[in-house]
């Protein structure tokens, strides 16, 4: 991996910011969003990005909406921009010094199925 110089926001990364702000997300969906700003301060497009990353344009795209892809397809993608899944999951990773924005995103608490489980038998009366 080549060394990426990460430029000033654009109008369209803040806009990006700003539709985020008070969202509820999943961690899959924050990882996303993080490529995707991670991307546009570098000012690679998701072309440019597969050609670099050895991912597929189509990878990259599905990545960046949030949707579910193998977990070494998002570590390849974490890896080539110098990031771990673990800091791309939990906030946004442009900070305000960055930005001039401070924005507040939630993370969706996940349920398992045991919970699931649980709360339809207690919808059926069932102890």
């Amino acid at each position: 991996m080549g060394t990426m110089i990460l430029h000033k926001p654009s109008q369209k990364i803040l806009n990006k910011m700003k539709e985020l702000e008070n969202r509820e997300v999943t961690k899959s969906e924050m990882i996303g969003i993080n490529i995707y700003l991670l991307r546009e301060m570098k000012q690679l497009t998701q072309k440019k990005l597969s050609a670099e990353s050895g991912l597929s344009i189509s990878s990259i795209s599905k990545i960046e909406r949030g949707k579910r892809v193998s977990n070494k397809t998002v570590h390849q993608i974490c890896s080539y921009l110098g990031y771990s899944i673990k800091e791309l999951q939990h906030k946004v990773i442009l900070n305000s010094e960055e930005t001039g924005m401070d924005i507040n995103i939630h993370i969706k608490k996940e349920r398992k199925m045991l919970d699931l489980d649980l709360e339809l038998l207690s919808l059926l009366g069932v102890k």
